[in-house]
């Protein structure tokens, strides 16, 4: 089953700012998530590792930008900033790429 990358890109800015992984679990297991480097298991066990870690240290509201992947232009990347309270240094950075219908993943701490 092929699951938009709209709905992934949702379901990891609502992981990421609630702190609430059940959404995204099924969703890095399907065939239309790419992972960097590692299998799917131990890509999400860090992933949720980063966000509750993030979490845990937190003190103020959460706030995401997006900005271009300046490493990665010839992929069309972006990244998913996520920053508590009023830190001007991101807590998680989840760098994506749209790929037809695929998406392709990297977290960042």
């Amino acid at each position: 089953m092929s699951v938009s990358t709209s709905t992934i890109i949702s379901a990891v800015i609502q992981a990421c700012m609630t702190n609430d992984l059940t959404v995204i679990k099924p969703l890095i297991f399907s065939e239309s998530v790419e992972i960097s480097g590692q299998n799917k298991e131990k890509f999400f066990q860090f992933f949720e590792k980063t966000v509750n870690g993030a979490h845990r240290k937190a003190k103020g509201d959460w706030n995401m930008s997006i900005e271009p992947a300046e490493w990665l232009k010839e992929k069309n990347a972006v990244v998913y900033d996520f920053y508590e309270g009023k830190g001007n240094q991101p807590v998680i950075s989840v760098v994506v790429e749209e790929k037809s219908e695929v998406l392709w993943m990297e977290v960042l701490k």
